[in-house]
């Protein structure tokens, strides 16, 4: 599977769902999903369908 993600101006669009993007990095679903939240409750990014920005 070739997945290229888009990086424009602190946005990186991954064009995978979470059960998709799990699988691509052979990562647990609720693992990737925790991950995710605690970094958007420390500030560290924003979550938007698969679209993440890079706040920090």
């Amino acid at each position: 599977m070739g997945v290229i993600p888009l990086l424009t101006k602190h946005f990186l669009d991954i064009p995978l769902g979470r059960l998709e993007l799990a699988a691509y990095l052979c990562a647990d679903h609720s693992t990737l999903t925790r991950e995710l939240s605690q970094m958007r409750s420390e500030g560290l990014l924003a979550l938007k369908e698969s679209s993440f920005k890079i706040i920090q």
